[in-house]
């Protein structure tokens, strides 16, 4: 029996217009939260958590909040110290482009980026990547594993901070003063821009290389931190639309 003709035609359709639209399902935009979900019991957004020092009982408290008709996290810090954080599985190559707005009420006036007496920020947007064993001393991989086993949780490797920098020059890079695994870029600086929400765009793939001199692993972690407990000051920031976008 010869095929139909017309039938064989809008298979070949059918078939070509699926295989167009799985091409074209690829996201060329990955949010890291909307926020939709609005926020939990413990006032944070759904799917975040919190992580805390035991040198700073304490903690930051962040809520979400409407603002212009859209929800943003508000963090509000009294000499206190605190960050939350959500779990992602990333690729900076496919996904270099982070972009995301924030605003602060304040910088830290006596915040130094140098040392650890001064190491306190309006904002801080932390990109925590994968951990490489091949990268690891005996004792760091045996204080992994036992991270791991108590919380269920994969420490990273090296991490950005992109901070709202006290005094550091704008675009200046520095190591943070509490670790060689963590480096700073200063995304804003200064008093300026303060009150105004503030757009940001960073190539974190190219950040990384130049950074750390090395191809960047997978992205873990992103996190958000307002601290102050180091100058005993305060300040209040807020935080909105991050996600990561094809070049």
């Amino acid at each position: 029996m010869r095929p139909n003709r017309f039938a064989l035609a809008f298979f070949l359709a059918v078939f070509i217009s699926v295989l167009s639209g799985t091409a074209q399902a690829a996201p060329d935009t990955l949010s890291i939260d909307n926020l939709s979900a609005g926020a939990g019991p413990n006032g944070i957004p759904r799917g975040w958590q919190a992580a805390w020092f035991d040198f700073c009982p304490r903690r930051t408290v962040y809520t979400v909040e409407n603002e212009d008709g859209r929800r943003v996290i508000k963090a509000s810090s009294r000499n206190s110290a605190s960050a939350i954080y959500r779990e992602v599985s990333l690729d900076p190559k496919a996904f270099p482009i982070l972009m995301w707005r924030w605003k602060v009420s304040n910088i830290i006036r006596k915040g130094d980026e140098r040392t650890k007496e001064g190491d306190d920020y309006a904002a801080r947007l932390y990109v925590s990547f994968e951990a490489r064993p091949v990268k690891m001393s005996f004792g760091e991989k045996l204080k992994r594993r036992m991270v791991k086993a108590v919380y269920g949780k994969e420490l990273p490797g090296e991490t950005i901070e992109y901070v709202w920098a006290n005094r550091a020059p704008k675009n200046e890079a520095f190591p943070n003063p509490d670790t060689d695994k963590a480096m700073m870029v200063a995304v804003e600086s200064g008093p300026e821009n303060a009150g105004a929400w503030m757009p940001e765009a960073r190539n974190v793939y190219e950040d990384y290389k130049r950074l750390f001199r090395a191809e960047p692993p997978r992205i873990i972690y992103i996190a958000i931190m307002t601290d102050t407990d180091n100058t005993g000051s305060k300040a209040d920031a807020w935080y909105g639309d991050i996600t990561f976008h094809h070049e």
